[in-house]
């Protein structure tokens, strides 16, 4: 049986635990899946170290924070990586006896870097979201930068359910030269960073971005609104990126300073590249990692085949985890729908008798 295959948390679980009892693992990471988080008791149990990972500051890593940080000692992680120096401040209050570390993301450097051109080319890589994005506003504030900056061309990279809406305000702003160019793989993303001088990120909260990371390594400058995560873990304002207070004004200023203002681009994107050279690169970051789960392994040393459980009590569906925890209907539901097939195929029976 497949993951596809299996549709309630519940089985999801027993699945999980049974691909596992295969062949033990030394650690084990539940990566952004909420039943991965609650299958991690019975790996936990079996003295296999669990590792949750936090990667965003949202209401689903507040919600695994509540959980499995906060919650039931049998649902607790082993550990708990944060990605941010914020994210690992909303931990450290209430870790009961969990290992706490702060481990970024890591991302390749390519031999090229960008240049400065005669058009000064601005780019933003996500999804089209207004949640989070606020993809129509960084799309307007692309329009209006471009209008009135002359020699500047917005390219916007990404799909996602606003992108009707991003096509429309495009086209409503004829005097803007902005283009939506869809979505790229990954793997030649940073190949059209290369193409660009400015990474564009205005959203209203974020972790530590990776795209943001890909663009700084290409040389990219970024401009990025004030986010109270990740942000400033990566850029210091007027060394290696601007920060912004919104996207109207202070985003055209900001705008208007790298494509006139003498040395600033060349100064920021320098700097950019360096950041992410020195404490964010693949190897550096890898490396971390590596010796981050060979010590969380070496702490237990013994392991055992981890008991799968017949019946589950699960803790009460959260509100954070609605999108992906599907739980097994109760007895009485089960029940209910029982009787109502039953009640509707007799009803078919009386009008269409021969079924």
């Amino acid at each position: 049986m497949h993951w596809e295959e299996v549709r309630y948390t519940e089985d999801r679980i027993r699945w999980i635990l049974q691909e596992l009892n295969k062949d033990l693992p030394d650690v084990f990471v539940p990566n952004l899946s909420v039943c991965g988080f609650y299958a991690s008791r019975w790996v936990k149990a079996a003295g296999i170290p669990t590792i949750g990972v936090l990667h965003s500051d949202d209401f689903f890593h507040h919600t695994v924070i509540d959980e499995f940080v906060n919650g039931s000692e049998a649902y607790r992680f082993s550990a708990i990586v944060c990605v941010s120096k914020l994210l690992e401040s909303l931990v450290e209050k209430n870790a009961h006896q969990l290992v706490i570390t702060r481990l970024p993301y890591g991302t390749p450097i390519p031999d090229g870097r960008a240049s400065r051109s005669e058009v000064l080319n601005l780019i933003y890589v996500g999804r089209l979201v207004e949640e989070q994005k606020r993809i129509s506003e960084v799309t307007q504030a692309l329009c209006k930068a471009t209008a009135q900056i002359s020699g500047t061309k917005g390219f916007i990279y990404g799909d996602g359910a606003a992108r009707k809406r991003v096509e429309t305000i495009i086209e409503a702003s004829s005097e803007a030269s902005v283009q939506l160019v869809g979505a790229v793989n990954s793997d030649h993303m940073q190949q059209e960073m290369l193409k660009s001088q400015v990474f564009v990120l205005l959203s209203d909260y974020e972790g530590l971005p990776i795209a943001l990371m890909e663009a700084m390594a290409c040389g990219l400058v970024p401009v990025c609104t004030d986010m109270r995560s990740g942000i400033h873990e990566l850029i210091t304002a007027e060394e290696n990126g601007l920060i912004v207070s919104d996207r109207e004004e202070a985003f055209t200023h900001a705008i208007n300073r790298l494509k006139n203002e003498a040395g600033l681009w060349e100064k920021l994107s320098a700097k950019a590249r360096l950041t992410v050279e020195r404490e964010f690169s693949h190897e550096v970051c890898t490396d971390q990692w590596e010796t981050f789960l060979k010590n969380m392994a070496a702490e237990k040393p013994k392991r055992y085949q981890i008991n799968i459980p017949r019946n589950m009590q699960l803790p009460l569906l959260k509100q954070g985890f609605k999108r992906e925890d599907v739980r097994l209907p109760g007895m009485g539901e089960r029940i209910k729908s029982i009787v109502s097939r039953i009640v509707s195929k007799y009803r078919l029976r009386k009008v269409m008798p021969f079924i």
